[in-house]
């Protein structure tokens, strides 16, 4: 009987394992089968996609290269799972000093991380607060941290007005830090329809601490005056995939030549496809790894959609 059950759970260690090849292969560019089959042995290879995080978070904190995309699969599929306990490792990443997050994410540090967040921090607010207070963290970690709040208030783990005050607080401290978080912090607080945060906003502005490309107070005090209306588009514009294959099967990373023609042709104006295109500096088209995302359109240069503004104040941002 112990020879047996020995053999069973050698078979499925091997099962889990193959599933976990096949997430790391260079040559599959979108790995819908081992998706899948993560999806049906959930509960068993959730540790062992925590550890392709861990793994590949420990190599790029030593300077080594991350050759594959294996974490990157790993954390969406685990933001599907709701898997909380995946957090410590998530955060981990995301904490890398410098650029060091993109080089493990590209551009989902910007396209995703507030909803894999939201996804994963469970009941962690004093984490999501931790975040968006450090000023050793990635500028844009940051404000997706911000954003994560958002998601927060829509799946009612947090109000409205609890996320304002926190937020207000949190612009209170940049303010007086002279931090650049504070930029972020004004934006969602516009989105929140934040009245009560006005006096602060305005000071910040007056200040000279919030940049003119990226908003002005006019257009703040605009959008803020509009109320429940602001609130709730910005509760409709968020986003959360429930399928991660649907989901990333839209990226041009990860289409076929006449898939990407049919899409460029497409009216979106936002999201992953359209960021995901080698004309922004991101993935070209011979580039399967999202680590190695092309040459990135500096965060202090002229964003490439021609709008004059630098590109963490435009297209960097949203």
């Amino acid at each position: 009987m112990d020879e047996i059950e020995s053999k069973s759970e050698a078979e499925e260690v091997n099962k889990l394992e193959a599933i976990i090849d096949r997430l790391v292969d260079p040559d599959i560019k979108l790995p819908t089968e081992a998706i899948e089959a993560a999806r049906e042995n959930r509960d068993a290879i959730t540790p062992l996609l925590i550890r392709l995080i861990e793994d590949a978070t420990r190599n790029c904190r030593q300077g080594l290269n991350v050759e594959d995309n294996g974490h990157f699969y790993a954390t969406y599929i685990l933001a599907e799972f709701g898997a909380t306990e995946a957090w410590p490792a998530v955060l981990a990443a995301i904490s890398l000093p410098g650029e060091k997050p993109f080089g493990l994410f590209g551009d989902a540090i910007t396209e995703d991380l507030g909803f894999i967040l939201a996804s994963l921090v469970g009941d962690r607010c004093d984490a999501l607060d931790a975040l968006i207070a450090d000023p050793r963290i990635n500028l844009y970690v940051r404000w997706q941290a911000v954003d994560t709040l958002l998601y927060q208030i829509r799946d009612g783990c947090m109000t409205r007005d609890s996320v304002v005050e926190k937020l207000t607080a949190h612009l209170q401290k940049a303010f007086q830090d002279g931090d650049e978080v504070a930029e972020g912090i004004i934006i969602r607080l516009e989105s929140l329809g934040a009245k009560s945060a006005l006096p602060l906003i305005e000071t910040a502005f007056n200040s000279g601490l919030v940049d003119p490309q990226m908003a002005t107070l006019e257009s703040v005090k605009r959008d803020i005056a509009r109320g429940d209306e602001a609130f709730q588009q910005t509760m409709n514009e968020l986003h959360r995939p429930t399928d991660v294959i649907a989901y990333l099967s839209k990226w041009a990373a990860f289409q076929d030549h006449e898939d990407r023609d049919q899409h460029s042709s497409e009216s979106e104006s936002f999201g992953p496809q359209d960021s995901h295109i080698d004309s922004a500096g991101f993935l070209s088209e011979n580039e399967t790894t999202i680590r190695s995302a092309g040459t990135k359109v500096g965060r202090n240069e002229k964003c490439p959609c021609g709008s004059g503004k630098k590109h963490k104040k435009c297209c960097g941002r949203n």
